[in-house]
């Protein structure tokens, strides 16, 4: 055993005698530690616990062991006067594959004792590890996980973490997996851990005379002909491993980057490189075989995943505009990916999550607890949220965050009150520092471990201290799920504050992943985990080991994205300009613009919010998106930056423009990366994107997203019955369906013969049209148009690129559709926004190029005039090259944007009897061509194929044993390549599988919604006041006296409901509507529209649009006193709700109710005349007031201004308006009865949907509830 020294003296010595120092960097430190040789073991490190721990310091005891990770404490003093912490624990995203050296795995047992198990000096000498003899301080543990029956742990050691690179300042030597079985230990406390069987489960990397050579380092790339020969490569790591049980047994889950791939958006440092997640059957020794690829996120980085009821939860990197940006993401065992938690949490990592049960207290039930934070600074260090996994991917857009609305999600809740997940020390309260948290465990139900630490944990700023980067943390406990003040005093019984597990208060270490020793069942209640059906028990039409999937929706206009301008400035109240944001990153909030990808057009600008229309959507494109390999950055820009950003191929279009229900379903190859943009019908161009990516399993069918991205709550449409669920899909992986424009720039779809369309470039696809049609004004080599020159003016092609971009005259946050520069080459503005506003115009002398279309472009050079054909498709390419990264080649050199970075894909089934049938085996690439196809049997080739279009394959396996391993490899012309392997056991499962279909046995079962949070509880006031450790009470508006405003979103008198005195004798009945209609101004066309034949009866904001109500009053009882007369109108759908609220007023014309729906010769009432006529060639039937003539002069008893009632608004219930005042008068004069418009107060953006007289739920029609003195009258 090494000499053990408490660090702490070492470190006070460091600070006082070696002042000369102080600057040095964290590699010579390393040094320096490495030559005293400080290390330390179970017997010399000395922790703290309810062993050693006086009576008044809170301490609990588990009864069951607990596993735990120290990390070293390496301070020193700053120019401040404090000190700086220098060390990288491996808990933030961004340093998670590059820890300090020196964490170890220990155990804390039921009896108090703590035992080191590893790396202990019996594993140098039994040759499990590579570190250097001597330097066991030089290798790092992080992140351990336990087996479903809790006697394996499972964790990652990086070999040699202080042997870094010297410009990447990664590990060299890389990590690996390992894993000891603890079962002696816990049947004897005693037992020396160096007797435990400690096992390697993989082996990263092999030196050759202590060096790693190239070849070793791309031994398993995703394309070995592309690789990086110089000195910087690091070692690859094998990570964060996590058992799931799947219907083909049990596998171990991992992370690795031996792919040697790099993601695909802003990167921030060397650690941004790309950890894809892999699986590996788990073998009777305990070792691993048939590792594959579990999820193709080949464009960004997955890491830690944890173990659910059924799947995995993971962290990944979300979004391609923020290295910072990180999510939690679910995955099925059988592969199928949803939304956890993290959406919105701009710009921050939702990051080290964890299953917990809870059954104490409100809405019991499953939760993921994950740690929320500002990455880079805080070392993983932030708050703790939870997530009823019930109510996943359950969004609002209402929460206010710095004067703009911000999604948040409806299950989560933030546990840690008042703790900061920004970039900056931790928060007082009381006087007591809140600290933060970071790799959250639960125990049995109710149970919370945790890494918590008192300081600032904030190395940007500094402290009140004047200290930065210091953690010191110790692990802690909580024995209930709900929110707490971490600053309480412990009261365990109470569920009170936090109490300490074990500490270490020396100063030397930080204890980080408390690891509950539990089997699954006391953790879940389930003896083992649940799974679900494979991916091939999906009813599709694709053949049994072809590498396709199935994807589609039912209603692509069916989405929560709204233009940028909803969400901005005040309330949503101001236009977004993106010039201003891109002039400073923080203008307009551009973080969150960042972070979330928006509707580029602007439908209403009244109403920014305004839902996407069904006649704005012409469809659906789905695009393949690159890799990008390491060592293979390009001879490419994109976005006129120096950052290369990833390329797409287009895999096909999908058209809804003839289509009522807009659902759509393709068939697409698997597992590969894609994205989606929904298409705008008028230009063709990108509406929206998805920001992300997805990835499908071979046969999986995912048609369950309700829309196109619509994540809030009950607004999602069933793909069932509609058009696309009754219909064949398209084929997108023989042809592809594109996008072209006619002569006058219409869209068009075009078949191309392709499997897939090559991403454009500026250089060679742009440029010469560019130069072409704008030449003659912006080149300044041939233009003499000083005020077009001043605007933009160029000599060459790269001046041009780089002026657009600088200017921000294309836009990749906006697109195509919102980009001065394509708006100049259509000839008209394309995003719907005023042009006129006074942000938007240019003030060229300042450098603001302003965000405005310039008319003298369509004067000048109408490109769609229908007399260029040509021209016009080049101003489809234009507008395509900027929703698509707007790339430009910088030189002839390989790496450039027509590199093919693109993996194949390949997948195999046997066919004929399950257990002995032949193999198929299907492939495809993007080029429509593969270089090489290997099948193996145990490592040993058993049929190659060269040289072969993208198709298919049955081969004879001959007799195997379900042992045996089949792997199946495939590579591309350029050297991609995709392989997996499986053994025979799990073809024959999946085999199996596909016959059963939906009859296959599962153990996995769907949450039920019985326990989620109720409306009350999901409120944003709630909400609010449940974050803050202020008592006070959130104060609620006073209900003014009068109703002078009625417009107001306050609570009026018009808005009380008074009951009928419970005293008088009345009798109810319902009165028909015998007519009733909507109109409306949202624009020229809908003013001349009739839609009296309307299942639905809709209102926006203000009087955009507007109701009209008439009622039968015919069979009202006669000579009986009317007692109260309610309006009752049934709401079908309220959007984006915000205090809405129904106002109704007295109609003082007649009006014809008519037939029509939307878009045809109207015959009834429109916004401008109470029956149609003619509108335009003379004033006969015209409103006096177009809109309606009201009465707006009574006092119904809320003040001279006609308002009869008011009445809140709740999507899915009945609304009553108490109409009373206006029915007694149409009784004593029937010929006044026109009835009653509705208007709505809401919030920009919301629509209110009410059921018509036409609705196909009859019951659901609007009536009049009438109470009228005595008994009933019988007819």
């Amino acid at each position: 055993m090494h000499n053990q020294l408490s660090l702490s003296l070492t470190i006070k010595q460091l600070r006082k005698n070696i002042s000369y120092c102080l600057q040095i960097n964290k590699v010579l430190w390393s040094l320096v530690f490495s030559c005293l040789a400080i290390s330390f073991t179970s017997s010399a490190q000395s922790f703290k616990t309810t062993l050693t721990a006086s009576e008044n310091e809170a301490f609990y005891q588990p009864d069951y062991p607990l596993i735990f990770v120290s990390a070293p404490i390496i301070e020193v003093e700053n120019s401040h006067g404090g000190m700086d912490g220098t060390y990288e624990l491996g808990t933030d995203i961004l340093a998670a594959n590059n820890p300090s050296g020196g964490n170890k795995l220990w155990i804390l047992l039921p009896d108090g004792q703590t035992k080191l198990l590893f790396p202990l000096d019996i594993h140098l000498e039994q040759n499990l590890i590579d570190t250097p003899e001597g330097m066991l301080n030089n290798g790092s543990v992080i992140e351990p996980n336990l087996s479903e029956d809790g006697k394996t742990v499972y964790f990652s050691y990086f070999h040699d973490a202080d042997d870094k690179m010297p410009q990447s300042g990664l590990p060299k030597l890389g990590a690996d997996l390992y894993s000891i079985n603890i079962s002696a230990l816990l049947s004897d406390y005693s037992l020396a851990p160096e007797s435990l069987a400690a096992k390697r489960l993989t082996v990263a990397n092999i030196t050759t005379n202590g060096m790693l050579t190239t070849e070793e380092l791309y031994k398993n790339a995703l394309n070995s002909q592309l690789k990086n020969n110089a000195s910087n490569n690091w070692g690859s790591v094998y990570m964060h491993a996590e058992e799931m049980r799947t219907k083909n047994g049990l596998k171990l889950i991992y992370v690795s980057d031996k792919k040697r791939i790099s993601n695909s958006n802003r990167s921030i440092g060397y650690a941004n490189h790309n950890f894809n997640l892999f699986s590996a059957d788990i073998g009777d020794d305990g070792g691993l075989s048939n590792h594959q690829q579990f999820q193709y996120y080949t464009t960004t980085s997955s890491l830690s995943p944890n173990r659910l009821r059924n799947g995995i939860a993971f962290s990944y990197q979300a979004t391609t505009e923020d290295a910072r940006h990180w999510q939690v993401q679910g995955i099925s065992s059988s592969g199928q990916w949803y939304p956890l938690f993290g959406y919105g949490n701009s710009p921050g990592a939702a990051h080290l999550s964890t299953f917990c049960v809870k059954n104490k207290g409100q809405n019991p039930g499953d939760y993921l607890i994950t740690t929320s934070y500002y990455n880079l600074n805080n070392n993983g260090f932030g708050a703790l949220h939870s997530l009823k996994l019930s109510m996943a991917g359950m969004n609002a857009y209402d929460l206010p965050e710095a004067g703009v609305i911000v999604p948040r999600q409806l299950g989560a809740k933030l546990l840690t009150k008042g703790v900061t997940i920004g970039d900056s020390p931790a928060k007082m309260h009381n006087g007591i520092s809140l600290g933060k948290f970071t790799t959250p465990r639960c125990g049995m139900a109710d149970e919370l471990f945790f890494s918590h630490t008192r300081t600032s944990a904030n190395k940007r700023n500094l402290d009140s201290d004047k200290n930065r980067g210091i953690y010191r943390s110790y692990i802690g406990f909580r024995n209930n799920l709900e929110s707490f003040d971490a600053t309480a005093e412990v009261n365990i019984d109470a569920g009170d504050g936090i109490a300490k597990i074990i500490a270490d208060d020396s100063g030397t270490v930080n204890l980080l992943w408390p690891l509950p020793v539990l089997t699954w069942q006391q953790r879940s209640g389930d003896i083992e985990q649940t799974y679900s059906a494979p991916a091939v028990a999906s009813n599709t039409t694709i053949q049994a080991g072809d590498p396709y999937a199935q994807v589609g929706t039912s209603a692509l206009w069916n989405t929560d994205r709204r233009p940028f301008d909803c969400w901005l400035g005040d309330s949503g109240q101001v236009p977004y300009s993106p010039n201003q944001a891109n002039k400073n990153i923080n203008a307009e909030m551009q973080e969150l613009v960042s972070q979330s990808a928006g509707l580029n057009r602007v439908q209403n600008q009244v109403d920014f919010c305004e839902y996407l229309l069904p006649e704005n959507v012409l469809g659906v494109a789905v695009n393949l998106t690159s890799n990008k390999l390491r060592g293979a950055y390009g001879n490419y820009q994109s976005r006129g930056e120096s950052m290369i950003g990833e390329t797409s191929r287009l895999l096909g279009v999908y058209s809804v423009k003839d289509q009522q229900d807009q659902s759509f379903k393709a068939i697409i190859p698997a597992n590969v990366p894609f994205d989606f943009h929904l298409l705008d019908r008028k230009t063709g161009l990108k509406l929206t994107d998805t920001r992300s990516w997805h990835s499908l399993k071979p046969e999986e069918s995912r048609t369950n997203c309700g829309g196109c991205h619509q994540h809030e709550k009950n607004k999602a449409i069933p793909f069932e019955d509609t058009f696309a669920d009754q219909n064949g899909p398209m084929d997108m992986v023989n042809k592809t369906t594109f996008i072209d424009y006619d002569a006058i720039c219409q869209p068009e779809v075009k078949t191309s013969t392709l499997p897939s369309l090559e991403t454009l470039e500026w250089a060679a696809d742009i440029w010469p049209g560019f130069d072409k049609n704008c030449s003659s004004c912006h080149n300044s080599s041939n233009s003499s148009d000083e005020q077009a020159l001043t605007a933009l003016s160029y000599e060459n092609e790269e001046e041009a690129y780089k002026a657009l971009n600088d200017r921000n005259f294309i836009s990749q946050t906006l697109g195509a559709i919102g980009s001065p520069a394509w708006w100049a080459a259509r000839g008209q503005r394309s995003d719907g926004r005023n042009n006129d506003l006074e942000k938007y115009q240019p003030e060229y002398s300042q450098n603001n190029w302003g965000f405005k279309y310039s008319r003298v472009h369509q004067e000048k050079n109408d490109l769609c005039d229908g007399n260029s054909p040509d021209e016009a498709k080049w101003v489809y390419k234009f507008g395509h090259w900027i929703d698509n990264f707007q790339h430009r080649d910088t030189s002839i050199g390989t790496f450039n944007t027509k590199l093919d970075r693109y993996h194949p894909t390949i997948n195999s089934s046997i066919v004929g009897v399950c257990t002995s049938g032949d193999l198929h085996i299907g492939w495809w690439d993007d080029s429509g061509q593969v270089k090489n196809i290997l099948v193996s049997i145990n490592d040993e080739p058993h049929l190659e194929l060269v040289d072969q279009n993208n198709g298919s394959k049955q081969i004879s396996l001959g007799n195997l044993q379900l042992t045996d391993s089949i792997k199946v490899s495939v590579e591309d012309p350029t050297g991609n390549k995709q392989t997996y392997q499986k053994s025979v056991k799990e073809l024959s499962v999946e085999c199996t599988v596909r016959f059963e279909g939906e009859n296959t046995k599962v153990t996995a079962e769907p949450y039920n919604h019985d326990h989620d949070y109720t409306d009350a509880q999901t409120a944003l006031s709630t909400v609010l006041a449940n974050r803050s450790l202020e008592q006070k009470p959130i104060e609620l508006p006073d209900v003014p006296e009068d109703n002078s405003n009625i417009e107001s979103t306050l609570s009026l008198p018009a808005d009380i409901d008074l009951p009928i005195d419970v005293n008088i004798n009345y009798s109810t009945m319902e009165l028909p509507v015998i007519a009733d209609s909507y109109i409306s101004q949202y624009n020229d066309s809908e003013k001349r529209m009739n839609f009296g034949g309307s299942q639905h009866l809709r209102i926006y904001r203000g009087t955009d649009r507007s109701i009209l109500i008439k009622a039968d009053l015919s069979d009202a009882p006669p000579n009986r006193e009317l007692i109260k007369a309610n309006l009752k109108v049934f709401v079908l759908k309220v959007s984006y709700p915000y205090l809405p609220k129904l106002l109704a007023f007295k109609i003082t014309k007649p009006w014809v109710e008519g037939t029509q729906r939307w878009g045809v010769r109207p015959d009834g009432v429109t916004w401008l005349e109470n029956d149609y006529f003619d509108h335009d060639e003379s004033d006969e039937n015209n409103w006096l007031t177009p809109g309606g003539e009201l009465n707006l002069l009574s006092d119904y008893g809320y003040g001279a201004n006609g308002l009869i009632k008011r009445t809140p608004v709740v999507e899915g219930e009945w609304l009553s308006l108490d109409i009373t005042a206006v029915v007694q008068s149409w009784l004593i004069s029937p010929e006044t009865n026109h009835g009653v418009m509705l208007r709505g107060i809401i919030r920009p953006g919301n629509l209110i949907h009410l059921a018509s007289k036409e609705n196909e739920d009859e019951t659901l029609a609007p009536k009049i509830e009438y109470h009228y003195l005595g008994e009933p009258v019988v007819n």
